[in-house]
């Protein structure tokens, strides 16, 4: 991860794009949700991304807390972009990013075959569940279904505190991975 960071970082492609991996990779979204994101759906005083239903795979609206880096990346991302609709888009400020945008700079990378951006969630998820955070509260993060039918339709739990804690753990993680700190989890069950 910190060596795809800093390529990410290094990267000479459209700033833009380096973010949306970015918000991609602190947010746990799919490609999809990413690419058709607009400004409308953010609210920034209250640190939330909320995904209508329609966008989702599941069908079902999803909140995400979003970390302070992310509130950085969606700042940056304004001053360069000065749009109002979606957050990513192609040269057409009306027409979203490209499905394959984010891929061309892995490729670019040298990461062709390594990395893809839906991997990234299957990353996510390992160093969660490795930093002890509980099942529930990560697979609600990444908008999965519970398997069991019954308890799926019956749980209706967002854990959204235990969430945005969460959500800040891993994005201050990827901060350290990235200049090298060695993090310790406060959530940890051993700590």
């Amino acid at each position: 991860i910190p060596g795809f960071l800093d390529a990410i970082h290094r990267s000479q492609a459209r700033e833009s794009t380096k973010i949306a991996i970015l918000l991609t990779m602190h947010t746990l979204t799919r490609t999809s949700e990413t690419r058709f994101a607009s400004w409308n759906e953010f609210d920034l005083v209250n640190q939330v991304w909320h995904i209508p239903g329609e966008r989702m795979k599941t069908g079902k609206p999803h909140s995400i807390p979003l970390s302070s880096q992310v509130m950085k990346l969606l700042e940056r991302l304004k001053e360069v972009t000065k749009t109002k609709g979606y957050l990513f888009t192609t040269t057409n400020p009306r027409k979203p990013m490209s499905e394959n945008a984010m891929l061309n700079i892995l490729y670019k990378a040298g990461y062709k075959g390594v990395i893809t951006i839906h991997g990234l969630r299957g990353t996510a998820s390992t160093i969660l569940n490795e930093h002890k955070f509980r099942d529930d509260v990560v697979e609600s993060a990444l908008a999965h279904i519970d398997s069991n039918k019954i308890r799926g339709a019956y749980n209706h739990a967002q854990y959204f505190e235990e969430r945005a804690a969460m959500m800040q753990h891993y994005s201050d993680y990827l901060d350290s991975l990235r200049s090298g700190a060695n993090v310790v989890s406060i959530n940890s069950k051993t700590a």
